[in-house]
């Protein structure tokens, strides 16, 4: 796993309260399986900053307006910096460690591409 372009232990926290603000709209997100695409292109999730030298990083889990509680991937670092804002930090992962991160999370669904909302998003 790589942590801001930086190498990290394979480790995943659910965060304490879950989720960040903002809630996923429809349309705004693509929920379609990917589990036949190319397991070891990177994945990029939206993350906590981290603090201090810990191994642990705490994933930003959203809630759709469902209520189901979302772990967020990107195709691209473009793209998740697009949806989430410039100053978003962010982990990868092989697309093969997807399913395994939403279990260690207890993340209901994976939303893929997902557009926050402006008041979401990290920007300067």
């Amino acid at each position: 796993m790589r942590y801001g372009g930086k190498r990290e232990q394979e480790v995943f926290a659910a965060p304490d309260s879950a989720t960040s603000s903002g809630v996923i709209e429809p349309g705004n997100s693509d929920m379609e399986d990917r589990s036949d695409e190319n397991p070891r292109q990177q994945v990029f999730i939206p993350s906590e900053r981290a603090q201090g030298g810990g191994a642990d990083v705490k994933l930003e889990l959203r809630r759709t307006e469902e209520g189901q509680l979302a772990l967020l991937c990107y195709e691209s670092l473009d793209l998740l910096l697009s949806a989430c804002g410039n100053q978003q930090p962010w982990v990868s992962v092989y697309r093969q460690q997807v399913e395994e991160v939403q279990r260690t999370t207890a993340a209901e669904v994976v939303l893929w591409n997902a557009l926050l909302p402006e008041e979401a998003r990290k920007d300067d």
